[in-house]
């Protein structure tokens, strides 16, 4: 069963819903390895059962938040996209992952441009901002196809504002 409250966005390949019982084990198992440093790993069963669980808090609390990313035909979870909640930050953050073994397929872009389509049209969010570890290339690679373009820079991050569908 996926939460009722997170809308359902499909794409010729995927489909963004809620979180079901069944991502728990995927899940668990790329937050155990080091694969999953720039997302908030590694972390035990038990921490990743709980950021699970607040994907659907999110949803609940602020009416956005991470959608599970599934291929379609089977259901199979692959990753998450969308707007997560940050108390450490001033405006929630873009954020996504995909699988290790998924990626290098479009699965990123696909579900990415689903989401900010979403997120910008039917939610009225105009300019997300995402903030990725300045080492984390493939997620600047990423947003840039997204169409966000710089906005801040340290050290450790850069902060990018979505300014449109690039192209």
């Amino acid at each position: 069963m996926s939460a009722p409250l997170i809308p359902v966005i499909e794409t010729e390949r995927l489909r963004l819903r809620g979180p079901k019982v069944n991502d728990l084990a995927p899940l668990t198992a790329f937050f155990e390895t080091e694969g999953s440093a720039f997302v908030g790993g590694p972390m035990s069963a038990g921490a990743t059962q709980t950021a699970m669980l607040s994907t659907i808090g999110s949803w609940a609390l602020y009416g956005y938040g991470l959608w599970h990313v599934a291929i379609k035909a089977t259901d199979r979870f692959i990753g998450w996209v969308g707007l997560l909640p940050r108390a450490d930050k001033p405006e929630p953050s873009f954020a996504g992952a995909i699988m290790t073994a998924d990626q290098r397929q479009g699965y990123a872009l696909e579900a990415g441009r689903a989401a900010l389509s979403h997120l910008t049209g039917q939610m009225n969010r105009f300019a997300p901002v995402t903030y990725i570890d300045a080492k984390n290339e493939p997620s600047l690679s990423a947003a840039s196809q997204l169409g966000f373009a710089q906005e801040a820079a340290d050290e450790a991050e850069i902060t990018l504002r979505y300014v449109g569908r690039a192209a």
